[in-house]
């Protein structure tokens, strides 16, 4: 049997706690055999456009030094589709199909205006990208972009995923039963900015609380409109919302299983959401919008409730609907809890990776 193919994977440091750092900070321990994981990026403290050029620029010497020496087989980018990231990964992808390497790409955030940007100019994106030898992206509408850009190579569709120890000794039946026994909290767990829809969630609560006044709001995270969702709430007069702040670990999925339901009305150009995932694990129905590969799998009903309305009232319907549907509820919760067992945990998801290496 040929052994397994020695992968290099790039990614920034994991300290910044965003998609991709999650993504591979769950990930990482469950590869066998552990894969090579080389930092890139500004790093946390960095500041200065002068401090980050002298890095970027020994980023691509490092790697090169690296990649002559460490006999890695391929090389793995993990670019969000926005230009600084595409053009500055680009260049480490040129640099390692000279030195003779396979290339893979998985491409995880995506931007909608930088995807018809590359509409317009798909010479440049066919330039740096179009000889790489596999792709992965977290929707099937990402992959016909790419279809639609020329590339003609293998490209898989993956998923965010949950960390295993999540879901151990997780009594999801013990959980549902206290979930319907107490008063519902509604939780929005993201960076707060405008188009992640913290007002929209706000405004959703309000409306249910005329109906439910017991309902609350746990917002958690922290972000440019903070103080502005603050302000909005205390002048709007909006009882039982609480800003718990950033938080990580288990305090972050202590909120999960505090809550009744995930509220994320996102139009961000998300790729796959974390937060659906981690709630979806922990048994949490979800109320969000039809982006990225949201699309590809949510029902209506047995996931919980999605749309591609902006509109607060359509929220808070769908709260309504889970408040008054115990049943519905419960088997919601049943279903989303055995779905990421199946699809979302990381030691799947690190051998599907496994297996497309193999196949490069």
């Amino acid at each position: 049997m040929a052994s397994p193919p020695k992968v290099m994977i790039l990614h920034r440091d994991l300290a910044w706690l965003g998609g991709i750092e999650a993504y591979y900070g769950k990930i990482k321990e469950k590869f066998s055999p552990p894969a090579d994981h080389f930092i890139i990026g500004r790093r946390p403290g960095e500041t200065g456009r002068w401090t980050q050029s002298f890095r970027m620029l020994g980023d691509y010497l490092r790697f090169v030094r690296t990649l002559s020496k460490g006999g890695h087989d391929i090389v793995h980018v993990n670019p969000s589709l926005e230009f600084n990231a595409m053009f500055r990964e680009g260049i480490f992808l040129v640099l390692a199909r000279l030195m003779g390497r396979k290339t893979l790409v998985f491409i995880r955030g995506w931007q909608k205006p930088f995807e018809e940007t590359i509409d317009r100019h798909t010479w440049a994106f066919r330039m740096l990208y179009g000889k790489t030898d596999a792709f992965i992206v977290l929707s099937e509408e990402f992959k016909g972009a790419l279809q639609r850009w020329g590339i003609r190579q293998p490209i898989y569709c993956e998923v965010t995923i949950a960390d295993d120890s999540l879901l151990s000794d997780f009594d999801i039946a013990g959980e549902v039963a206290g979930r319907l026994s107490r008063p519902w909290k509604v939780l929005f767990a993201s960076r707060i900015m405008k188009v992640k829809g913290i007002y929209e969630v706000i405004d959703a609560v309000a409306i249910v609380q005329k109906k439910f006044p017991d309902t609350g709001l746990v917002v958690a995270g922290n972000g440019e409109e903070l103080e502005a969702a603050q302000a909005y709430v205390s002048e709007k007069k909006i009882p039982r919302i609480d800003f718990v702040g950033y938080l990580r670990g288990q305090p972050y999925f202590d909120q999960f299983k505090e809550a009744q339901v995930l509220c994320f009305p996102t139009q961000h150009g998300e790729g796959m959401p974390n937060v659906v995932v981690e709630a979806m694990a922990l048994g949490l129905p979800v109320i969000t919008r039809k982006v990225g590969g949201v699309a590809d799998f949510f029902v209506n009903e047995r996931h919980g409730f999605v749309t591609t309305g902006t509109d607060p009232s359509e929220f808070a319907g769908y709260l309504i609907r889970l408040l008054e549907d115990r049943e519905l509820y419960a088997s919601i919760s049943r279903h989303n809890y055995e779905f990421a067992r199946e699809k979302f945990l990381a030691s799947s998801a690190a051998r599907r990776l496994e297996a497309i290496y193999r196949s490069l």
